[in-house]
């Protein structure tokens, strides 16, 4: 089978192209949300969907960084995340 360069955007319409590769995940992850995530000892960020969040810090924490939990959610978002569910809870109030 003959892979070829694949075109991708990101949320700020960026381009970066791709090389697929035999163990590409090709299930449609349409309808799952993207989640930032940051590492600030190597100093990558990038996107993942969230249903495989915790396997992806999980792999470069364990490759990059012997185990040591270095990459995190974003921590804007994650603030963002906890207010709602404080004031969902009622917990403002």
């Amino acid at each position: 089978m003959r892979w070829c360069r694949m075109a991708v955007s990101d949320r700020e319409n960026r381009i970066h192209f791709i090389t697929p590769s035999k163990h590409w995940d090709m299930t449609d992850h349409s309808d799952d949300p993207e989640v930032p995530i940051i590492c600030e000892e190597c100093g990558t960020e990038t996107t993942v969907p969230l249903s495989k969040l915790e396997t992806q810090l999980d792999r470069h924490n364990e490759n990059r960084h012997d185990g040591e939990a270095h990459a995190s959610v974003d921590p804007t978002l994650k603030s963002q995340l906890q207010d709602l569910v404080a004031e969902d809870l009622g917990l403002f109030e």
